[in-house]
């Protein structure tokens, strides 16, 4: 069973020698030492993995009723969902967007007043063209439909402003743009925006994020003997208890050495297959030699 952020905090709590530390200083602690395995070495966990984004469809059933000066809304044939919340809402003709907030099945409010002229029964669109990564997700190495396997092309917001400031444009999506809310959480914005309801894949290199929340889990690759070891190092050394302090960092480096051993007896058993951007060129290779091959067979039985 996975170890919590909140367990690890609470055992190391009730040492003597960690009896009265405050919270946030226990925190920054637990997250040092975790960061400073994850970066020890190139453990095979954090080399590469794959993670699917589901996209989610336009929604534009009914029509809807606004005032100008005036954040509430009001739909007529239509079904607004909870789900709905968070995303973006236009109106049909228009180009500035709001955020959508969702009061019941015919109901909603935006994140600020209505810009345009009183309407009684206008069109729309409720849209997501913003997405969550993974928690772990660090550098992003490709994007692809699921489907056509086709690979979306890496932009900057920059250059998104520039081509298409309001985000007007909807259709199959053809290029993304990294991006983070204001909590820290890495997300990519999808442009054209998405219209129907389609999932792409993303392979990226994985990263240990600092933990926060005491029920979120450690990584279960983490030896929790050698992270503990290196917790009990810092409050011995915050105790000023020397001895101790060097002993238990001895230990700390002692685990962290069997744990890349462990790691390394892994990669051996189970060797890990390159991505296919690092083998396109032998591919390439291989169809030009045996088109080559194939011409020279043609030249000799012709001879």
């Amino acid at each position: 069973m996975a170890t919590t952020f909140g367990e690890i905090r609470f055992r190391a709590s009730k040492l003597p020698h960690g009896a009265g530390i405050d919270f946030d200083l226990l925190n920054g602690m637990i997250n040092d030492r975790l960061q400073e395995i994850a970066r020890h070495y190139e453990w095979s966990r954090l080399l590469e993995a794959d993670a699917i984004l589901p996209m989610v469809a336009v929604y534009d059933t009914g029509t809807v009723a606004l005032t100008a000066g005036s954040n509430a809304g009001t739909g007529s044939g239509t079904s607004f969902t909870a789900a709905m919340t968070g995303r973006r809402f236009r109106v049909t003709g228009r180009e500035e967007s709001y955020g959508f907030t969702y009061i019941s099945a015919t109901s909603f409010t935006l994140d600020r007043s209505y810009e345009g002229k009183t309407e009684a029964a206008a069109g729309f669109k409720v849209f997501k063209n913003v997405y969550a990564l993974a928690a772990d997700v660090g550098q992003i190495f490709e994007i692809k439909d699921t489907e056509s396997q086709r690979r979306l092309e890496r932009k900057s917001q920059d250059w998104l402003d520039r081509y298409d400031a309001a985000r007007v444009q909807y259709g199959e999506p053809a290029y993304y743009s990294p991006t983070e809310d204001i909590s820290g959480v890495q997300q990519i914005e999808i442009y054209p925006i998405p219209e129907i309801a389609e999932g792409l894949t993303y392979r990226y290199k994985p990263v240990v994020a600092r933990i926060t929340a005491t029920s979120m889990t450690l990584p279960e690759w983490i030896s929790i003997e050698c992270l503990f070891a290196g917790i009990e190092a810092e409050l011995y050394a915050l105790q000023k208890d020397v001895m101790m302090a060097q002993a238990k960092e001895m230990r700390f480096q002692k685990l962290l050495a069997e744990m890349v051993r462990e790691d390394s007896n892994r990669k051996i058993a189970e060797p890990l297959q390159m991505a296919a951007r690092f083998t396109a060129h032998r591919e390439g290779r291989e169809t030009a030699g045996a088109a080559r091959r194939r011409l020279l067979q043609t030249m000799f039985e012709e001879v």
